[in-house]
């Protein structure tokens, strides 16, 4: 609608995280996922930073992890 030349680029990463357990950290802490988890409590934040630690380490391993990342561009000229 109004858009011409437009084009769609999928740019593959692998980041490596040297430590599983700081990522962990902040993904709970760093995020609003930490007042999610205040709000409905029940679990304590860090035993959920081990929890993700762990899990992190056996699926994408740990020195380093390799997390698999992508971003996708979309581009258009204005008609």
């Amino acid at each position: 609608a109004g858009f011409t030349d437009i084009t769609v680029s999928v740019r593959p990463r692998v980041k490596e995280v040297t430590d599983p357990t700081s990522f962990a950290r902040g993904l709970v802490f760093g995020t609003p996922l930490f007042e999610q988890i205040r709000e409905r409590g029940g679990v304590r934040p860090e035993s959920l930073v081990e929890a993700l630690a762990e899990r992190f380490t056996q699926e994408l391993g740990d020195n380093p992890m390799r997390l698999p990342m992508q971003a996708i561009f979309y581009e258009a000229r204005a008609a």
